[in-house]
């Protein structure tokens, strides 16, 4: 059964949400959580509308939801098209993320309580974010501290729009860290006590689990996970393939993939 971010929050003190992108990364995600036996997000970006159509995405989720006969979200990660959360809202998803940073403070909140008026009435849970953070494919600059989430501003993005989660931006990062992460651990803290919502951390591998375990006590309720995977995915594929030489078959090679993939997931997942 698909159930939106309010149900998932009420099992767990924590979700992890993983990203997909084919039947393989969905597989591994849910095998993982079957066996850890855990709620789980299944995010699709945005970002990978070349991969897959929303409507494919959305109609793949509900097969596996009818085989995996397991409750978990399908969730729409980082979008910046309110289009394109529209869709995903009526095509099915239980969960979507409209990403407004980019965006005057007044326009994301216009543009997000638009979507959150549009998703209650589908019973769609919202994500909205505040605070910059680095494009999605970890490209671009740390962001510096002058940029992160501020906790007035936190309070009344949530007064005013109504969403059901926040994500912030408290030294966290997109793609792979250059050096050791510092998270804000005293920002999630006074952002949790301004917006009274649950907090989410993007950016998370890379970050040691000693420290998201701390952030999850300040506050956070939502950690993203995708590089872990991704690199992990492809190094698995690469070694494969050196292996193998000429004789490599795409279809193994797939295989190695998804059984990276379920580890990284088992393991995010069992770190609380």
């Amino acid at each position: 059964m698909l159930i939106n971010l309010e149900s998932a929050f009420q099992s767990s003190p924590c979700l992890v949400s993983f990203n997909f992108y084919n039947i393989e990364s969905l597989t591994a995600i849910l095998n993982a959580a079957k066996k850890s036996e855990k709620p789980v997000i299944a995010a699709f970006g945005e970002g990978y509308l070349s991969h897959m159509p929303l409507k494919l995405t959305a109609g793949l989720a509900g097969i596996f939801d009818r085989i995996y006969d397991m409750p978990f979200v399908l969730h729409l990660d980082h979008a910046r098209s309110k289009e394109v959360v529209f869709q995903a809202i009526t095509l099915g998803f239980s969960s979507v993320m409209y990403d407004g940073s980019h965006l005057p403070f007044e326009q994301n909140i216009q543009n997000t309580k638009e979507i959150v008026n549009y998703a209650k009435k589908y019973g769609v849970t919202v994500e909205g974010e505040l605070g910059c953070m680095n494009p999605e494919d970890g490209t671009g600059p740390r962001i510096q501290s002058d940029y992160y989430t501020n906790p007035g501003q936190a309070a009344l993005f949530a007064a005013k729009t109504g969403v059901d989660a926040l994500a912030v931006s408290v030294g966290n990062a997109h793609g792979v860290y250059s050096g050791q992460p510092h998270i804000d651990f005293d920002r999630i803290l006074e952002i949790r006590g301004a917006a009274h919502l649950p907090l989410v951390l993007h950016g998370c591998s890379g970050i040691p689990f000693d420290d998201i375990r701390k952030a999850v006590r300040c506050g956070i309720r939502k950690i993203n996970v995708n590089t872990d995977m991704a690199v992990e995915a492809a190094k698995s594929v690469k070694t494969f393939l050196d292996t193998q030489g000429e004789t490599a078959r795409m279809d193994k090679a797939m295989e190695y993939a998804q059984a990276a993939m379920e580890r990284v997931a088992e393991k995010y997942l069992n770190c609380f």
